[in-house]
């Protein structure tokens, strides 16, 4: 690109045809570099992008997997305390879930069904 600027501009003042033609040349050489540049950036972008992609979607999966689990956990502790998991019950499990294990699990295993209905059902049903 230097190269380039001082034929150009030394072609304002003593231009002569050998001159014209390396400028055409290197004009052309320095355009094709740069598409060359901006393709390989695109493509670098593209290959980032999908990793990126792949990272976020597996730690998307493991946090929605954490979650299933913890929902399932929380379900199985009411079964195994209550008998069934009734309609009320299930309402509140994603309410518990939003606990630390290690604070929910000591009130799934003391408290009484009512106790845990009181706690978690939101107050405007």
């Amino acid at each position: 690109y230097e190269l380039l600027t001082i034929l150009a501009t030394r072609q304002n003042q003593e231009a002569d045809r050998d001159d014209e033609e390396l400028i055409v040349t290197l004009t052309q050489l320095y355009e094709e570099a740069i598409a060359q540049l901006r393709e390989e950036g695109r493509q670098e972008g593209r290959q980032e992008g999908r990793q990126e992609g792949r990272q976020e979607g597996r730690q998307e999966g493991r946090q929605e997997g954490e979650q299933q689990a913890t929902l399932r956990l929380i379900n199985n502790l009411l079964r195994v305390r209550f008998g069934e998991v009734d309609e009320e019950l299930a309402g509140i499990i994603e309410a518990i879930a939003t606990l630390p294990s290690e604070e929910f699990t000591p009130l799934l295993l003391q408290r009484s069904r009512e106790e845990l209905l009181a706690q978690f059902t939101p107050e405007n049903e």
